[in-house]
């Protein structure tokens, strides 16, 4: 605990979820940024180039998530709100159950998909920093400037630092997926000439050229 212009400050909570601080800007562009980060730029790209039209179930399974999340993230702010506040989701399991068991449990599951989720970003950053290089530099080494980076911003700043590194990120990646639609469509022609060109190439599996069966 400190204070600071007259207020008392939890430090797990500034480090954790910045006391709560974040503006409606920073917060819905570190959401964007986390939601689009590393496989969007190379895992979906890669898999709709292999499997077609198939890859557009990132679309629907996206969107789901939003819609969850807007459902949700107001009634858990507001139970958070009348209990004392909440800094994770293992802080509303164990205030609801008052099990340790569980809370433990619920904190592994959580560990183990983000530690799936920081594999994926370390292995597009590795593929990113090869192809940029054209193979001068090594894979291995992007992943560890990576985690350094990481390591350094996060230690220091915390949430603050992280939701501001975000905001950066989810800019740049807005003004690319703007850009990206304009360039697709003007230059490239779009995804009907993509399907036509397809098409006419018979060595092209059905799978890139057919819209998947419901």
């Amino acid at each position: 605990m400190k204070v600071r212009n007259g207020e008392t400050i939890d430090d797990l909570s500034q480090h954790y979820i910045a006391s709560g601080s974040l503006g409606y800007f920073v917060l819905t562009l570190t959401l964007f940024a986390t939601l689009f980060s590393g496989y969007t730029v190379v895992g979906v790209p890669g898999e709709a180039y292999s499997l077609g039209f198939n890859a557009m179930r990132w679309i629907g399974g996206t969107s789901a998530l939003m819609i969850g999340f807007a459902v949700l993230a107001p009634r858990l702010r507001r139970i958070s709100e009348r209990r004392g506040g909440y800094q994770s989701g293992v802080d509303l399991i164990s205030d609801r159950y008052r099990n340790h068991v569980l809370r433990i449990c619920v904190a592994l599951v959580q560990f183990v998909c983000l530690l799936f989720y920081m594999i994926a970003q370390f292995f597009a950053m590795s593929s990113t920093i090869t192809g940029l290089s054209n193979g001068k530099i090594p894979g291995w080494a992007g992943m560890i400037l990576l985690g350094a980076v990481m390591l350094i911003y996060e230690g220091l700043g915390g949430m603050q630092s992280v939701a501001w590194t975000d905001c950066l990120q989810g800019i740049l990646l807005f003004v690319g997926f703007i850009f990206l639609f304009i360039v697709q469509d003007t230059v490239l022609g779009g995804l009907p000439y993509a399907s036509d060109y397809l098409a006419k190439h018979p060595e092209s599996p059905p799978n890139l050229v057919n819209v998947p069966e419901t």
